[in-house]
């Protein structure tokens, strides 16, 4: 429980911020942090450290759920805006605050280093809830090219964020 407690404070607000800007509804993107972590406590030994990290894992779990919430809805997001990342509530004393800006501000400024061929295919996938089909078609590339590109992208930003990575 402690361990819960731990995984929670530390990434609440970066998890939270994920998925509102994926279902874009603050509500629903409480309900999906919810479900994270209703998920990490049932599910913790789906965790491997040899595949990837912590903060990965829980990224990917919000993803997943946020774009199952909207999918579920009959509500397909085809393309985001470009709006800065929502903030989120601080706590009253603040804990956190500059080291969750300066990761945003690190996360944001990784995004937009990318070339537009690269950025735009993650953006649709990643915050859109497109599929990478959905993502080729829009783009009119092969689905092959839009792969690549993603997982092009996805490299570049693990060489860039990568040494950021700190475990609770």
């Amino acid at each position: 429980e402690e361990a819960l407690l731990a995984l929670y404070d530390r990434y609440q607000r970066l998890l939270f911020s994920l998925a509102l800007r994926i279902v874009g509804d603050r509500e629903t993107a409480e309900e999906v942090l919810q479900d994270v972590f209703v998920r990490v406590w049932e599910g913790s030994e789906g965790f491997d450290g040899q595949r990837g990290n912590l903060s990965g894992w829980l990224f990917g779990i919000t993803r997943n759920r946020a774009i199952d919430v909207l999918r579920s809805h009959h509500h397909r997001s085809r393309q985001r805006e470009r709006d800065p990342l929502p903030e989120y509530a601080r706590h009253d004393d603040g804990s956190d605050l500059a080291e969750w800006t300066a990761l945003r501000m690190t996360v944001r400024q990784a995004l937009d280093a990318l070339p537009p061929e690269r950025r735009v295919p993650v953006e649709l996938v990643y915050f859109g809830g497109m599929t990478h089909r959905e993502a080729a078609i829009a783009l009119g590339q092969p689905l092959g090219t839009t792969k690549g590109r993603i997982r092009a992208a996805m490299d570049q930003l693990r060489a860039i964020l990568g040494p950021q990575e700190k475990q609770p």
